[in-house]
C-alpha cells in the first residue's frame, strides 16, 4: 500500500536506500505479481525504478519478467516507459534480449509515440551498437517521415547527438537527399 501512496512512496524509496541489499531483496518480495500495477502508478513507478537502479539484476528479474509481461503497453506508457528505461540503463545482457526485442521489432511505431520516443532514444544511449545500428537503418530509409514527425524529430536528434561520426554523417546525407 504504501508504494502506490503518494507519501509512501518517498518513504519506500528512502527506506530502499537505507536497506543493505539483503533486506532489500526481502523487502520487494511483497511487490511479485504486483509489478505493472505499481508501474502504473503515478507513485509506484518511482519505488519500481529504485529497485531496478538498487537490486543487483538477478534480484530485480522478477521485475524485468513482469514488465516483459506487458511490454507493449508500458514502453508506450507515461510512467511504464520510465521503468523500461531503468531496465535498459541497469540490466544486465539477459535480461535486455526481450525488452530489446520488442523495441527493435516496433521502432518505427515507438519512434513516433508520444513515450515510445523515450525508449528508443534510451536504446540509443544505452543499447549494443547493433541496436544502434538498426535505428539508423530506420531514419536512413525514413528520414522525412521520422524527422517531421512531432516524437521521432527526437530519436532523430539523439542519434545525431550520440551517432559516431560515421552514423551522423549517414543521418546527414539521408537528411540531405532529394525526398521522393
Amino acid at each position: 500500500r504504501l508504494t502506490l501512496h503518494p507519501h509512501g512512496c518517498r518513504v519506500v524509496q528512502k527506506l530502499l536506500e537505507e536497506l543493505p541489499t539483503d533486506r532489500q531483496v526481502a523487502f520487494c518480495s511483497g511487490l511479485r505479481g504486483h509489478v505493472v500495477q505499481c508501474v502504473e502508478s503515478q507513485h509506484g513507478n518511482h519505488v519500481i525504478q529504485k529497485l531496478v537502479e538498487r537490486l543487483p539484476p538477478q534480484s530485480a528479474q522478477f521485475i524485468v519478467d513482469e514488465v516483459c509481461s506487458s511490454i507493449e503497453m508500458l514502453c508506450s506508457h507515461v510512467f511504464g516507459c520510465r521503468v523500461v528505461q531503468r531496465i535498459l540503463e541497469h540490466g544486465i545482457a539477459h535480461q535486455l534480449g526481450q525488452v530489446l526485442d520488442y523495441v527493435l521489432c516496433n521502432l518505427h511505431k515507438l519512434s513516433r509515440e508520444q513515450y515510445g520516443k523515450y525508449v528508443v532514444e534510451h536504446v540509443l544511449e544505452h543499447g549494443r551498437r547493433e541496436d544502434r545500428s538498426r535505428i539508423l537503418v530506420l531514419i536512413i530509409q525514413k528520414p522525412f517521415e521520422i524527422a517531421c514527425h512531432k516524437y521521432g524529430a527526437s530519436v532523430v536528434e539523439k542519434m545525431l547527438l550520440l551517432g559516431s561520426p560515421e552514423e551522423r554523417k549517414q543521418v546527414v546525407a539521408a537528411l540531405l537527399a532529394d525526398p521522393k
